[in-house]
């Protein structure tokens, strides 16, 4: 009885030393992020009322892009769906057609009957840090917001569309099997409270230098150049009821 008392006994010292250990760093175990600046891969607007997904950032030749060469013996695969529909993945003139990229007649927002919202999603390669979010106010959709003046979205004149912007840790930054319902991340996202306008153009603003990974890195875009200051990106969007 002894022999198996001092037996359970180390058993008992081993396991509290690894319990004790496991309560000093909750990050063991986990993927270490990579060195470096995060970098910011991808900029969607998207709306899953209408189950539509398009990436500012993927523009032919970009790192992301799926316009690849095709012919009869290398066709064009559907590498996703869209809101769980195979989207148009067609070889045209030698080139696949990317659905991501920004359709020609610009960003849909439905009709007044589809009370269609959007999703701005600036994604990034590793997640930003948490300092970025404050307790959302009484009556907010979300526990967490993002700190004024981080990201905003606005129409013409420079006026404010009216929604919330969060961080959101969830979903992949490269690849997804439907960028709708599974959207990527981690991402800070702005979600509007009601549709865009029509033939409108709107400005992304998001404020670099308030922003870092959980190592204190900056942010940076696709080829790793650091990004500073209050940075602009456009969209125009299409005419009611165009998809």
């Amino acid at each position: 009885m002894r022999t198996v008392f001092v037996y359970v006994g180390l058993l008992g010292l081993i396991a509290g030393g690894l319990v004790s250990s496991g309560c000093d760093d909750i990050h063991i175990g986990q993927k270490k992020d990579p060195d470096g600046p995060d970098r910011m891969l991808r900029i969607m607007v998207q709306s899953e009322e209408l189950g539509t997904a398009t990436d500012l950032l993927d523009v032919p030749g970009s790192e992301f892009a799926l316009d690849f060469d095709c012919d009869e013996l290398n066709p064009c695969a559907p590498y996703f769906l869209l809101n769980q529909l195979v989207p148009k993945f067609d070889c045209v003139a030698g080139r696949c057609t990317d659905p991501l990229q920004v359709p020609q007649g610009g960003i849909p927002v439905g009709t007044p009957m589809d009370m269609a919202t959007h999703q701005v999603r600036i994604v990034f390669e590793k997640v930003p840090a948490s300092d970025i979010e404050v307790p959302a106010p009484a009556g907010s959709t979300y526990p967490f917001v993002l700190k004024p003046n981080i990201l905003a979205v606005t129409g013409p004149g420079g006026t404010p569309v009216p929604g919330d912007a969060y961080l959101d840790l969830s979903g992949p930054p490269k690849e997804t099997s439907d960028p709708v319902l599974s959207p990527f991340g981690p991402a800070l996202v702005f979600h509007s409270r009601g549709s865009l306008a029509p033939t409108t153009t709107y400005t992304i603003q998001l404020n670099a230098d308030m922003i870092q990974d959980r190592q204190e890195n900056p942010i940076s875009n696709q080829a790793g150049e650091i990004l500073t200051g209050m940075r602009t990106w456009t969209f125009t969007t299409a005419a009611a009821g165009l998809r």
